[in-house]
């Protein structure tokens, strides 16, 4: 029954439950994620739990969404009101199960959806949901016995436990594949993080690949296919999604192109009978975390717009009891988290970023000097055109908590190139040892690339030795083609180190003027 006659009112409690990486969550149709248990400090001592059914109940075309009473040492029934929904990144409203009043029993979970009030919403609108792979909820309660009491706000976040694994790989002599035989690839040395596949073709001629071997502990495994063309695009081929038994231990992905298919069109997708494939494996196995992250009493009415990242928190583990440090680090990202005495704007084509002068100006000299000229013109904005939101989302990240969380590859160039840009030394220096760390043979031309451009001489340095030290898998690589083919100096400056030796200091050095013989190329001691 719809309630509405103290619409106004604020809530008594009001729960924020965010789950992160939750298209990697395992729970079949009937099984549910929960969410910590919220102890609601009152005259009853009242705890409370959200659940979700990714997959279903019952019916497996819906997610399910609800709030459910514990079973605790209180006993006896209570009526309230309640709101519960899903919510967009900037915390606007997605989809929502209106107030309602409901009185509620204790914990009863065969039925509890039934029982309690709940949110119902077709799987097919998943995607709609989410942003960045994290699905964000909100449930507020209202009492309707007229007590007075502190309201309170949750914020609890649940992170699932997620791998992920991506690769080339490149099936040679492909129009020799038949049926019954398979090439096999293994994607890691590492025997903890191998990864096993096969690829072959069935009879009724697909292309057919499987994953044979991965963590012993994961719950969910997807897999995704891509094929990588003449020209360099990538082309959805196939993706797969299994349950991990003690049983089954191999996932199936058919890729949508078959063998006689591929064969005919080899002009267009085969480089030298070769099939060149990017696959993108990950699998979950449990849960990271799953904790309460802040709690606010007396306040309520809070504005969730998180246009940077998510508040700071005062967290109610030991962690909370932490050092000066930390503690001065969380008070400086609640700064720009609740939008505390904020005094300029950063605004790209999309979005406007709310920040603290003293704050860049502090880490960049070029954010202090446009500053000094938007107090002479008396305004009190930046126009950042070049950079998009992600961009200014992660420099800004970097800025006020000293971190990179959650940063993507493609991402990672982006703000290293801002950091350059506006002078953030630090912010560009974990750049680079972000890159130094995820080196390899298919991304060490986009380092060199950007090495160069960016006049990073410990960088290029970096990405060449690599390059020198992994010279067959590198210089063979289609990338590396590519790189010659638009970079032509940079990469024969980089081949050149292979051949360019520094002389010893007993070496001959001739004398100007003179040509020496071909005796005298010889050091003095029998070397160059």
């Amino acid at each position: 029954m719809a309630y509405n006659s103290e619409e106004g009112k604020e809530p008594w409690t009001t729960f924020y439950w965010n789950i992160e990486n939750y298209s990697h969550c395992w729970q079949q149709r009937g099984e549910c994620i929960k969410s910590p248990t919220f102890d609601v400090v009152s005259t009853e001592n009242f705890e409370w739990e959200l659940a979700l059914h990714p997959r279903g109940i019952t019916d497996g075309n819906f997610i399910y969404f609800y709030i459910f009473r514990k079973r605790g040492n209180n006993q006896r029934r209570i009526e309230l009101e309640h709101e519960i929904a899903f919510l967009a990144e900037d915390g606007s409203i997605l989809q929502i199960a209106k107030r309602s009043r409901k009185t509620y029993p204790l914990e009863t979970f065969e039925s509890t959806y039934e029982s309690a009030l709940g949110l119902r919403v077709p799987i097919t609108k998943k995607g709609c949901l989410l942003s960045k792979d994290i699905l964000r909820t909100r449930c507020r309660l209202w009492r309707t016995d007229g007590k007075t009491v502190i309201p309170a706000t949750f914020f609890a976040k649940t992170v699932l436990k997620v791998t992920k694994r991506n690769f080339l790989w490149d099936i040679e002599r492909f129009s020799s594949l038949e049926y019954n035989r398979r090439i096999k690839f293994v994607s890691s040395e590492l025997k903890d993080d191998e990864i096993s596949l096969s690829v072959g073709v069935n009879e009724e001629d697909e292309v057919m690949i499987s994953i044979h071997s991965f963590s012993k502990k994961a719950k969910f495994l997807k897999f995704q296919s891509f094929l990588n063309d003449v020209n360099g695009s990538n082309i959805e081929c196939g993706k797969c999604e299994v349950w991990p038994t003690k049983t089954k231990k191999e996932a199936i992905c058919i890729l949508s192109f078959s063998k006689k298919y591929l064969m005919e069109n080899e002009n267009s997708y085969l480089k030298n009978n070769v099939l060149s494939l990017y696959c993108q494996c990950s699998w979950s196995t449990g849960y990271a975390s799953n904790e309460i992250e802040r709690i606010h009493l007396g306040i309520t009415s809070l504005d969730i717009d998180n246009p940077i990242f998510p508040k700071s928190y005062v967290s109610i583990t030991e962690e909370t009891q932490s050092s000066n440090k930390a503690d001065l680090k969380k008070n400086v990202e609640c700064l720009c988290a609740e939008g505390i005495l904020c005094d300029v704007q950063l605004r790209t084509t999309t979005r406007t970023f709310h920040a603290h002068k003293n704050i860049l100006s502090a880490l960049s000299p070029k954010f202090e000097a446009m500053f000094e000229t938007l107090k002479q013109k008396g305004e009190g904005g930046v126009d950042i055109p070049d950079l998009d939101d992600d961009t200014v989302h992660h420099m800004l990240l970097n800025v006020y908590t000293d971190g990179l969380k959650d940063l993507e590859w493609e991402n990672a160039l982006k703000v290293y190139s801002a950091a350059d840009k506006y002078e953030i030394l630090s912010l560009k220096k974990k750049c680079s040892r972000l890159f130094e760390e995820s080196i390899c043979p298919s991304n060490v031309c986009e380092i060199l690339i950007l090495a160069d451009k960016h006049h990073d001489n410990d960088l290029k340095e970096i990405a060449q030795k690599f390059a020198l030290k992994h010279e067959e898998d590198v210089f063979n690589s289609k990338e590396w083609i590519h790189f010659m083919e638009n970079f032509s100096t940079l990469a024969a400056d980089t081949m050149h180190k292979k051949w360019y030796k520094k002389p010893t200091r007993n070496c001959y050095r001739p004398r100007r003027g003179r040509f020496p013989n071909r005796n005298e190329f010889f050091c003095t001691r029998g070397g160059w």
